[in-house]
């Protein structure tokens, strides 16, 4: 059986560690020019169904390489294969999404976005991923972080399943606030949209804001808001490191009266989270940064 054969034979939806048994795909062998002393060195599938592919195709889009201070990705290019490299200190954040099967991962980097699209199957892989970035990407600690649990029996059973998880795998992390889900209000309503609002029901979806002494994590449903016909089934983590923070600001929604928008700045990236303009929790927990943060070495601004 050659290589073509051998992965044909190989593919599914998941995403596979490259080793004897599971080779390089043939497309990226020429150009995966690294050395064997990787972390982790996996390929991930193109999203198209087995049915419909054929021998001799190429089948996988991303070969990614995990090294001690860098991350090495080539992703398919029609025939071709682009290269892309970068140290774990450029990182600036890391959002992994998932919806049933549909699973992104978006790294996001001083110039630009790296985005690696899976198949939620092999979510397992990709925290392992991230957690080899989450390990080298950071180093500054930031003690006497603020913590809350008021509201820990409260918590969606999603959120409650992803922090068992989290324990479970020894990620340890504080639950800081949490902003539950809330119907919203439209600023200057008209008799129509007090109308539109009454049928649709719109609510904004809960969030929870962890941190340990190196990074903030934001537990969501991966959208803001919902309405009624909705069904949400997604959920997204979005880590940044604090020492990154440029500035947090909050600023009064101009759409809904009683929320207000959380904005936390990371050079060129602005991460958005909506609250409730009545937590207080949430606004001293972002609050209390500014005396935990070295301000003259982060220059961190918060208003």
């Amino acid at each position: 059986m050659n290589a073509s054969e051998l992965e044909y034979h190989c593919f599914g939806p998941w995403i596979l560690e490259i080793k004897e048994d599971y080779p390089m795909p043939p497309l990226f062998v020429p150009y995966y020019k690294e050395s064997n002393n990787y972390l982790m060195l996996i390929k991930v599938p193109r999203n198209t169904d087995r049915a419909h592919s054929l021998p001799g195709m190429d089948l996988y889009q991303y070969v990614i390489g995990m090294y001690d201070n860098y991350v090495y990705i080539l992703e398919r290019n029609g025939k071709t294969v682009l290269e892309t490299k970068f140290l774990y200190g450029e990182i600036e954040g890391i959002e992994n999404f998932t919806d049933l099967l549909l699973g992104r991962l978006t790294i996001y980097l001083k110039d630009r976005k790296v985005k690696v699209n899976y198949s939620s199957v092999s979510e397992d892989i990709i925290i392992n991923l991230i957690k080899i970035i989450r390990d080298r990407y950071t180093k500054k600690i930031y003690k006497e972080m603020p913590m809350y649990n008021k509201e820990c029996e409260n918590l969606d059973t999603l959120y409650i399943n992803l922090l068992h998880s989290m324990k479970s795998r020894g990620d340890l992390m504080n639950i800081s606030a949490v902003q539950p889900t809330i119907k919203v209000k439209a600023t200057n309503q008209s008799i129509l949209k007090k109308l539109l609002y009454s049928l649709n029901q719109q609510k904004l979806l809960s969030s929870i804001h962890l941190s340990n002494d190196k990074e903030l994590l934001v537990l969501s449903r991966g959208k803001a808001f919902k309405f009624r016909s909705d069904t949400i089934l997604s959920y997204s983590l979005t880590y940044i490191p604090i020492e990154k923070i440029q500035t947090i600001t909050f600023v009064k929604d101009e759409t809904h009266f009683n929320l207000q928008k959380l904005y936390i700045n990371i050079n060129d990236y602005e991460y958005i989270f909506y609250i409730d303009i009545n937590s207080k929790l949430l606004q001293d927990y972002y609050k209390n940064l500014k005396s935990i943060i070295d301000l003259s070495s982060n220059k961190l601004e918060i208003s």
